[in-house]
This record gives C-alpha cells, sequence and structure tokens, in this order.
C-alpha cells in the first residue's frame, strides 16, 4: 500500500500537504466521521484526497465515509488508498433512499453533486445525540 494519497502525481501530493500544513484548526477534525457524495468526481476525489493526508500526516483518525455509484470507478480514481482502515466506499446513488450505519456519529453531511446536468448542494444537519 502506497504511503501516498495520489497515484505517481507528485504535483497533487505537493497541493495535498501543502494543505495539511496551512494553519487550520485541524485538532477539530479530531475522530469525526465525514460522509462525502460524489466520491469519484473532482471536488468529492479532492477531499477524500486531503482527509486522508490530514489523516495520515496530523494523526487525525478521521473515518471517511465515500459515496460512489461504481466500485470500479472508485477503484481506478484512489487505487492503494480504499485500502486504509479509516475509509469506506458506500456504493449507492444520491437519487435513491440510502441508510449508512454509522451515521449517528456525523453531525452534518455536506455534498456537491450533478444530476441531469443540474448542479444541486446537499446539506443535513442531524440531530445531536447529547
Amino acid at each position: 500500500m502506497s504511503l501516498f494519497e495520489t497515484k505517481n502525481d507528485s504535483v497533487l501530493q505537493e497541493d495535498l500537504e501543502n494543505i495539511v500544513n496551512y494553519p487550520l484548526e485541524w485538532d477539530n477534525f479530531k475522530g469525526k466521521t465525514f460522509f462525502i457524495t460524489g466520491a469519484t468526481g473532482l471536488v468529492g476525489a479532492s477531499v477524500i484526497r486531503a482527509l486522508c493526508c490530514a489523516n495520515r500526516v496530523r494523526f487525525l483518525n478521521i473515518r471517511i465515509l465515500a459515496l460512489a455509484r461504481s466500485e470500479e470507478k472508485a477503484k481506478d480514481i484512489f487505487g492503494d488508498l480504499i485500502e486504509r482502515e479509516n475509509i469506506g466506499i458506500v456504493l449507492s446513488d444520491i437519487t435513491k433512499e440510502l441508510i449508512v450505519d454509522g451515521t449517528n456519529t456525523m453531525e452534518t453531511i455536506s455534498g456537491l453533486f450533478s444530476y441531469n446536468s443540474t448542479t444541486k448542494v446537499l446539506t443535513i444537519t442531524l440531530p445531536s445525540s447529547d
């Protein structure tokens, strides 16, 4: 398994490292679960790679659930990255009903996706379990 988040793309890997080294309050992400829609799209894949890089560099223990319609496409885009224990591919279509185990640990589900050439934004804020 590769240590890095890209397949032989040193420029993209450098960008990911720069993102992770940016002075954000990264500790706010510690132990969080992220549900990323459009995992095989440009934005979704970039977010997933950045979160994986942050996990590796900053030891954040982030769990990533990546929504994709095609397992084959997800494997092609992410390669060894989906072998990491903190990332799971959820196979479904955003237009279908979806039940994901572990959503009780998520605070917000947010995504950007395109359906029938119309871009839509999905944001769901889940009630706190406290």
